[in-house]
């Protein structure tokens, strides 16, 4: 039986309740604590379901088989010879929002933008603080949309963001914001290579610091931390042309389970998380599953392993260590696994 003939609302509104938002679906999701529903489902020509907060993804069958724990036979079993009756419920009614903001790229005569970071919080400073570091930000077509500005505050790194928009319709300006979908870094080396092997890091200067250890490569990033990951427009790897599979390069991190995540990974509050559960690894995880799907963009994918790497441990710290671009292709070629390697839950 075609899956398109299989009532895909039914089934995963029997076990979710949706609401109907428009022409999608929507619910909380249940394979993550989702205090903010961002469980979505697509009843078109491809119906299929995709969460925007921990990037799990996957059909009617994938459905089945995750919520259920049981293989595809079973779970084919179940939707063929199951009745499905859905729960619906009334979508909250939408918050008013305080201002809009409109991004736009900057006219050619627009000022460079003001990079000091005059207050934070309820602290204005005497003397403004000069960024740090600065990474710009360009388009796919190669134009300038912003800047990722960094400052270092007590010993502290305090990241903004800064494009070029309007609020609420007023008069166009320099913003410390960006918008959502965010920018990735590195569009416009991508925009230039598209066969190039492209290598994803968290950031901005952890991709500055792949792209220097491999200069023949295409090295992008997202902002915002290993949680903001899917805040971004990935579709953009459509044009990715290469035949080499795109690596992700995870942060190295070490964390303890807090009591939300104990509880949904039934291990006790202050254990080491689980490798595919940390922040770093479980974003790049997350993300190489939604590119590789054969649903979404069906791209290669690869990933590097980095559990014999201290706390945080990343591109930037390569690079600081003094490493060569021997010493990394070949420490890479080394640890890169398939996604279906991870026995990943897609639990938050």
């Amino acid at each position: 039986m075609d899956k398109s003939a299989i009532n895909i609302v039914a089934v995963i509104g029997h076990y979710v309740p949706l609401a109907k938002l428009g022409a999608l679906y929507k619910g909380a999701c249940p394979f993550h604590a989702d205090n903010s529903p961002s469980f979505v489902v697509h009843d078109d020509a491809n119906p299929h379901a995709h969460c925007y907060g921990c990037g799990w993804h996957g059909d009617v069958f994938d459905f089945v088989k995750e919520i259920e724990g049981v293989d595809f036979p079973t779970a084919k079993a179940r939707i063929l010879g199951s009745e499905f009756t859905p729960r619906f419920v009334q979508p909250d009614r939408p918050k008013p929002k305080a201002e809009s903001y409109t991004a736009m790229t900057p006219p050619a005569d627009a000022p460079t933008p003001d990079m000091r970071l005059h207050k934070l919080g309820d602290v204005t400073f005497k003397e403004p603080l000069q960024p740090s570091d600065v990474w710009p930000f360009y388009s796919y077509e190669g134009a300038l949309i912003g800047y990722e500005v960094r400052y270092i505050i007590d010993g502290k790194k305090e990241p903004r963001f800064i494009s070029y928009g309007s609020v609420n319709g007023g008069k166009p300006k320099w913003h410390k914001r960006f918008p959502v979908p965010r920018p990735i870094y590195g569009l416009d080396r991508f925009a230039a290579y598209p066969e190039n092997q492209i290598i994803i890091t968290e950031s901005a200067k952890k991709a500055r610091a792949a792209q220097t250890l491999f200069p023949s490569k295409v090295c992008i990033g997202w902002t915002g931390g290993a949680n903001s990951w899917h805040k971004h427009e990935w579709e953009i790897l459509s044009h990715y042309k290469g035949r080499s599979p795109i690596i992700f390069w995870p942060d190295a991190d070490s964390q303890t389970a807090t009591e939300k995540q104990a509880r949904i990974l039934k291990i006790s509050a202050g254990d080491d998380l689980p490798y595919t559960e940390q922040p770093g690894q479980k974003a790049m995880l997350s993300l190489a599953r939604l590119l590789s799907n054969p649903m979404g963009l069906n791209l290669p994918v690869a990933l590097i392993h980095v559990a014999d790497h201290g706390d945080g441990w990343d591109a930037a710290d390569a690079l600081a260590e003094g490493w060569t671009s021997q010493q990394a292709r070949q420490w890479i070629s080394e640890r890169l696994r398939r996604v279906d390697e991870y026995p990943f839950s897609g639990t938050v």
